[in-house]
């Protein structure tokens, strides 16, 4: 044993005569192995004089490795616990590997630890943290090569690369010779997996050629899943707190977009000239700007929840209804008519009101925006400009007028000479008489057509008519002209067409501006055709 010979549990117990219990020493075997025992010895007495001693010896050495054992491991939890709770604690990646490498140390036999992050597109790798036993120029943020470097292909399979000379590899890598002057003889690249993706690796490096036992690459394995989880979170909790920033900066613009969209729409619905109105889906007014409600005469209160149906002229109420059902039905953007207003003082307004829907977000109707435009003097102007119109064609048809005129009149005066002979040689003029009645009620209506071409007209006027005899009234004033102007007139005539609604005065100036602007088209004469027909897509 590596004991003194007075130290001995037995030798003591015969020297001194007392009992030594639970006494631990080692024993040295001669193959050089070492056992650990328990002794425990118990004098020998005659008659109040010593004369021996007995001992018990146990074999306690696996009791003892198991201790040994489960203080590595209680050591091992230690570490892992500590870990983690720098891990919990860590903002960053960096952070993370700054907390973990200094205890990998105290249970690792290793000179160096450092924790690396592989970037496979840029092809590189760069050093989270380092902790070395002395200074070391490869140190935290340094970034190096993959290829060459690490054993990429092995790590990715989750497997721990163990050995290596660093001193022997010197001449062959530059990391290798630093490694080595640091005084790194072996190292150990322990894989960081997440997901089964491969993140970096935890290299170790020794002093010594010695690999690590078994139990030592364990407690690396561990110490680097520790480390592949936190990093991964970092990274993940990195990519939301970047998610967020980026959710901020983008709400915080919408949210300016949105004000400005706001503030535009306020400045254009209370300072536009048109007059603009806000409509629940069942038309009611919720809203108005100043310009609609001097329009109407209304207040914006008085106008609240009022239909524009109660400000619509009784004659033109029906217009609208199914085109703001097919606008709700998304049929249809958007609608405009022409139409009249009642205001508050009774007069008369007319307008061009303009209908569309402003939906949400997810595609639903929430109101429709109603745009109403006074357009009364635009009428005035329209309708002096068809009188205008009107008189103009009408000096232009004079001539022909006055020949059309001529006609009847001479026949009139024709039949009057030939009433009055027959009428001195005892004979019956009445016949003579018939037809210059039919002849002078002939020039009164030509008359009749010249003087309805410059009437004024409303639109209320509207009555059904027969096309076909609307414009063979009109032919039979141009025909002259046509005659004048060498344009051979045709119209192919087509019975049983349905009466129309129209005002008469507006129907004719329509055919009369067709005919006189094809008869301006044909300066060297022509042929005009002309056709009534039923289609049924206008």
């Amino acid at each position: 044993t590596p004991y003194d010979a007075e130290d001995l549990p037995l030798r003591r117990t015969v020297l001194e005569g007392e009992s030594q219990r639970d006494v631990e020493m080692t024993l040295v075997l001669a193959d050089g192995q070492q056992r650990s025992l328990l002794a425990n010895t118990a004098p020998i007495a005659n008659e109040q004089k010593i004369t021996g001693a007995v001992a018990i010896l146990q074999d306690i050495t696996e009791r003892e490795r198991t201790h040994e054992m489960l203080q590595r491991y209680a050591q091992r939890l230690q570490l892992l616990r500590e870990v983690d709770q720098g891990i919990l604690a860590a903002r960053s990646a960096e952070e993370i590997a700054e907390k973990a490498l200094p205890r990998a140390r105290q249970v690792l036999p290793c000179r160096r630890a450092s924790v690396a992050v592989f970037d496979f597109e840029a092809g590189k790798a760069k050093l989270l943290g380092v902790d070395a036993q002395a200074e070391t120029v490869i140190g935290q943020g340094q970034e190096l090569p993959l290829e060459g470097t690490w054993p990429i292909e092995q790590l990715a399979r989750g497997e721990t690369y163990a050995g290596g000379d660093a001193c022997t590899l010197a001449n062959e890598s530059h990391l290798a010779r630093q490694l080595c002057e640091e005084g790194i003889h072996s190292f150990a690249c322990v894989p960081l997996l997440a997901e089964g993706k491969l993140l970096g690796a935890l290299n170790l490096g020794l002093e010594t050629k010695t690999l690590l036992t078994a139990e030592q690459l364990e407690v690396a394995g561990q110490l680097a899943d520790a480390l592949a989880i936190g990093i991964q979170q970092a990274r993940l909790h990195e990519e939301v707190k970047r998610r967020a920033q980026d959710l901020e900066i983008s709400v915080a613009r919408r949210t300016a977009a949105l004000q400005a969209s706001e503030a535009r729409f306020r400045t254009i619905f209370e300072d536009s000239a048109t007059g603009i109105a806000l409509l629940d889906f069942e038309g009611r007014i919720i809203a108005s700007n100043p310009a609609l409600q001097r329009m109407l005469g209304y207040s914006a209160r008085e106008l609240l929840a009022k239909t524009f149906d109660e400000l619509t002229h009784p004659e033109d109420a029906p217009t609208g209804h199914a085109l703001y059902e097919e606008l709700l039905a998304g049929k249809r953007r958007y609608y405009y008519i022409e139409k009249r207003y009642i205001r508050r003082d009774g007069s008369v307004l007319w307008v061009r009101p303009t209908v569309s829907l402003v939906r949400r977000t997810r595609g639903g109707p929430q109101y429709a925006i109603k745009t109403v435009e006074d357009i009364t003097e635009q009428k005035k102007a329209q309708e002096a400009l068809v009188q205008a119109e009107k008189l103009t064609i009408a000096g232009q048809l004079g001539a022909s007028m006055a020949h059309e005129i001529n006609n009847p009149l001479q026949a009139v005066i024709g039949c009057l000479g030939l009433a009055e002979e027959s009428l001195s040689e005892g004979g019956d003029a009445g016949l003579y008489l018939r037809i210059a009645r039919e002849e002078l009620r002939r020039a009164a209506r030509i008359v009749a057509q010249l003087r309805d071409l410059h009437r004024r007209s409303s639109p209320e006027e509207q009555e059904p008519i027969d096309l076909n005899e609307f414009l063979e009234q009109v032919l039979v004033l141009v025909r002259k002209q046509m005659e004048t102007l060498g344009v051979q007139v045709t119209r192919e005539r087509v019975d049983g067409l349905p009466r129309v609604m129209a005002v008469p005065d507006r129907i004719r100036q329509v055919f009369l501006n067709i005919v006189l602007n094809a008869a301006d088209a044909m300066p060297e004469g022509g042929h005009l055709a002309i056709e009534v027909g039923h289609i049924l897509d206008p």
